[in-house]
């Protein structure tokens, strides 16, 4: 099961760097899928975001129960947590296939402009997000596998690691907001515009 989640993991890098290399491909022109290809971009990025928001919102919830636990010497909240981390780690694996799934559709459905939104964005997707995501993973493993070692006086360090988690994951959401914020904000002036980010944020 760890094998498969570090390639589940490990494939979404993998789509995530190949949306950066597509970027750098000269005026790709666009496959219209099946159904339409707004229906499919709707399904993937809706796929995504509800594993996502959990894989976000569980943690938070998890250390809360762990920290109650512990203060309180209360088993129910430490196995409530313990069950709960348990499905994050699973789910988190198909986060990550789900947004490859995403960024695939993206790349067909809409090529050119995922190679002008990805070159606009490069720093954020070519290194703060993936470097997010991988640290993530790191904390989030290290999380799950070391709560059984982590008790009695090194249960305060394994909360804390905890804490550091969310602290990871919510930076992680805060800087992948501002390119898809970005994405959904519709253009300001009328007719035909160039895209070019002055023009769409401050004019």
């Amino acid at each position: 099961m760890t094998r498969v989640r570090a390639i589940a993991s490990l494939t979404g890098l993998l789509f995530l760097s190949a949306a950066a290399a597509y970027a750098q491909v000269p005026d790709p022109q666009p496959v219209h899928l099946y159904g339409g290809n707004r229906t499919w971009t709707w399904v993937a990025a809706q796929l995504h975001i509800l594993f996502a928001a959990f894989i976000l919102g569980a943690p938070i919830f998890v250390v809360i129960c762990e920290w109650i636990g512990m203060r309180g010497k209360d088993l129910r909240y430490e196995r409530l947590a313990k069950e709960v981390t348990k499905v994050t780690a699973i789910l988190y694996s198909m986060t990550a296939l789900t947004g490859a799934l995403f960024i695939f559709v993206l790349l067909v459905a809409y090529p050119q402009f995922t190679s002008w939104f990805v070159s606009r964005f490069s720093p954020i997707f070519a290194f703060i997000y993936p470097g997010l995501f991988i640290a993530e993973t790191i904390v989030l493993y290290l999380y799950w596998y070391t709560w059984d070692d982590w008790q009695g006086p090194k249960k305060a360090r394994h909360v804390a690691l905890g804490v550091l988690l969310n602290i990871i994951g919510t930076t992680t959401l805060v800087v992948i907001n501002g390119p898809t914020s970005f994405m959904n904000t519709p253009a300001r002036a009328a007719g035909d515009v160039d895209m070019d980010l002055k023009t769409f944020v401050f004019e």
